[in-house]
Formats: C-alpha cells, structure tokens, sequence
C-alpha cells in the first residue's frame, strides 16, 4: 500500500477519494435550504377525506368573507396549510385549525388542500380551538364570548383573570365581549351578522331590555 503522499505544508495529503456519509448524500446543501426544517407531515389531501371538527368553537362564517377569499384561492391557491388529525375510526381527517380555508377551498373548485397532520390530544386540541378564536379579531363578539365561556371550563372552570391571561387579552376585553351575550336575541343576531358591531353594541348593554 502507497503511503500518503506529503503536501507543500508538510501534512499527509490521501490520495483516496472523498468519502460521504449517507446523511451527507441526502442533505440539502444549497443556500436556500440554510435554516428550512422539511416538515414530513405536511400533506395535499383531498377535500372529501376532511371534515370540520364538531367541538369547533366557530359557528358562524361570513358567506361575503369566506366568497373573497374563496376568490383569492382561484388565483393565489392556499398560502398557509391548515392543521388536522387523523381519525383512524372513521378513516377520515378532522380539522384542528383552518375551517375557514377550508369551506373557500370548496367553493373554489379545489380537490386538494395543502395539511400538517398532528396527533393533539382531545382536551388540549379544545383548548388551543378556543384559544385561537378568541384571539382573532375577524370572529364576531358572540362567538368569542362562548367560546371564553367554554375555554373556562376546559381549564377546569379558572377565574376569569386567567382565562384573560391564558389568551393575552385584558380582563376589561374579556368583560365586555361576554356582555354581548346578555343582550336581546335579535341583536346578537345583528352582531353575528355583522349588521352590528361589537363596539356599537355596548351602548346597548345598559340599558333596559325595552330600551334595547
């Protein structure tokens, strides 16, 4: 066997060819990919195989809304994958986050929608539900509201300033999204509607019923 042979500096320099290890062989050496983690449970499933999550606190979509970004999904596709689980009892995905894109998906014609499969337990699954609804300022006041009410029993009926503090709101906030429940029936359908804002109707809440 030849001994290696010496370079100009004085160090051994192997006449062998440059090994790869098998991680080597399939990792992503381009620049782009510096920083960028594959996620392996993103999926394109077919809309038919998905359903809305029954416990979903959102019980109300603005059909005006949902048409526009509807429209939006004809041109631009989905920009942001929803979160689902499999349900491996009835074979079928049931939707974590992203109903909303969802129902557009449908009413655009897709077949597919871009997914990350997760496997979230039942009681926490709830309450991050909760915790994003209660956050988004595009849910209307009533459904916020219960969806406060029901994110107060998951963490096994906490006061109210937790709750607050669980979603990064102010406790006044919370206040006065859960007076939007005390008002007549026709006006919370007003609110969810979006005839009404929440705002508008706190002026409301003082009053009498009659005066309401």
């Amino acid at each position: 066997m030849s001994s290696p042979t010496p370079s100009a500096d004085g160090k051994a320099k192997s006449g062998s060819r440059r090994r790869f290890t098998v991680d080597a062989l399939f990792t992503d050496g381009r620049p782009q990919a510096v920083g960028v983690t594959d996620l392996p449970t993103a999926k394109e499933i077919r809309l038919d195989r998905i359903v809305p999550d029954p416990a979903q606190p959102r019980r109300t979509f603005d059909p005006v809304r949902l048409e526009e970004l509807a429209a939006s999904i004809r041109l631009e596709g989905i920009l942001q994958p929803i979160v689902v689980r499999y349900d491996d009892v009835d074979d079928i995905y049931v939707i974590v986050h992203g109903e909303r894109r969802w129902r557009a998906s449908r009413e655009a014609g897709q077949k597919t929608i871009p997914a990350i499969v997760r496997e979230v337990d039942e009681d926490h699954r709830l309450i991050q539900q909760l915790m994003e609804n209660v956050v988004r300022e595009d849910l209307n006041a009533i459904d916020r509201a219960q969806a406060l009410r029901a994110l107060k029993q998951q963490m096994d009926d906490a006061s109210w300033e937790n709750v607050a503090a669980a979603v990064g709101i102010r406790r006044s906030r919370l206040f006065q999204l859960l007076g939007t429940e005390k008002l007549p029936e026709p006006i919370q359908d007003d609110i969810r509607t979006g005839r009404l804002s929440e705002k508008q109707s706190r002026a409301l809440q003082g009053l009498s019923t009659e005066a309401q």
